[in-house]
């Protein structure tokens, strides 16, 4: 993590939090209300992303538990196929830029 960063961070204790980890826990995510549900439910998800990324799952439940953990973060789309369909034909399409078309 940048020096220039580290500087910016006003509290002490998130300073001395971002030094010690940084070498172990290259990532991290600041939660504005630790104590609350919402934010108890951010830092399960981050752990569990986390648990999951390095395989730590050993057995039935733990994975249960790491799936439960980001089951309400996990997005779900139906994809249109005839829209998909459509956008790879535009895809395919070469791109000029509008100064090479003036150049033309």
């Amino acid at each position: 993590m940048p020096k220039k960063f580290i500087d910016l961070i006003e509290s002490d204790y998130l300073k001395k939090s971002i030094q010690k980890y940084k070498e172990v826990l290259p990532t991290c995510q600041i939660v504005d209300e630790p104590e609350s549900d919402e934010g108890k439910k951010v830092i399960a998800a981050f752990i569990a992303g986390y648990a999951k990324l390095r395989d730590w799952s050993s057995n039935k439940d733990h994975r249960k538990a790491v799936s439960d953990a980001l089951e309400p973060f996990l997005k779900t789309e139906t994809i249109d196929k005839e829209h998909i369909t459509k956008q790879d034909k535009l895809s395919s399409e070469p791109i000029i830029s509008s100064q090479a078309k003036n150049n033309q």
